[in-house]
């Protein structure tokens, strides 16, 4: 079963709006639009340890890790300033979610989940929403019709570096390895829901490890949707 996003019923930190759980760590939407990533650790070669006074002969393994990572990414504006946005489920899903740890007075029982998370208009004419897969969570912009996507862009705090790879997808540089997103793709539809692709890359600004797009032509007169995989390999 699939558990999408989950919103915060007291279990976590009070900035956490939802959170996903993706194969690379778990994806937290804070309740002013950071999307915070909380990345595992990488498992380091196992370390025996002597025999204590128990008895036992012989060595025991131990598994031992490195610290975890965190990745921020924040919405920002023209002059670089974070954009304020507010989080909402949509679309509920079929699972409930409960969580049983630490004290009792923290336990929380059937908690709805959502297979989308609304920031709504983040960016002028440029609504955002996340959508959870069960292992993966992506971003889907949607340009309204004479919009500007130019206007998308995001600032990527905790990473060492921002660099495209050969098949056009975003490698995020931590101390724990490579983060990669996927090439995005871009697509418009027409009134009998048929596709057209839009050629679509990242672009990027090393300097200030930010990330937005650019895209080639397209109609401005139908609404244009940007949907990069937020995380493919870690």
């Amino acid at each position: 079963m699939q558990v999408p996003f989950v919103p915060n019923g007291g279990q976590w930190d009070k900035q956490a709006a939802f959170a996903a759980h993706t194969f690379a760590g778990t994806l937290f939407v804070t309740t002013e639009g950071k999307l915070v990533y909380s990345l595992p650790g990488k498992a380091k070669a196992d370390q025996p340890t002597k025999a204590n006074g128990s008895g036992h002969s012989g060595k025991h393994i131990r598994k031992q890790s490195t610290p975890g990572w965190v990745l921020t990414e924040t919405f920002i504006g023209a002059n670089h300033q974070p954009l304020a946005v507010k989080p909402s489920g949509y679309r509920p899903a079929q699972a409930k979610a409960s969580y049983m740890v630490g004290a009792a007075s923290r336990h929380t029982k059937s908690l709805d989940s959502f297979e989308r998370v609304r920031l709504g208009e983040v960016f002028k004419g440029v609504e955002v929403e996340l959508r959870a897969t069960g292992s993966n969570v992506e971003k889907i912009f949607t340009v309204k019709p004479h919009q500007d996507p130019k206007q998308i862009r995001l600032r990527v705090a905790g990473a060492n570096k921002l660099a495209l790879g050969k098949r056009g997808e975003l490698i995020v540089q931590t101390g724990n390895g490579p983060v990669t997103y996927t090439a995005p793709i871009a697509y418009q539809e027409d009134v009998s829901g048929k596709r057209s692709e839009v050629k679509v890359a990242y672009a990027l600004n090393t300097a200030t490890h930010s990330y937005g797009f650019t895209v080639g032509d397209y109609n401005p007169d139908q609404a244009l949707v940007i949907d990069p995989l937020l995380q493919s390999t870690y």
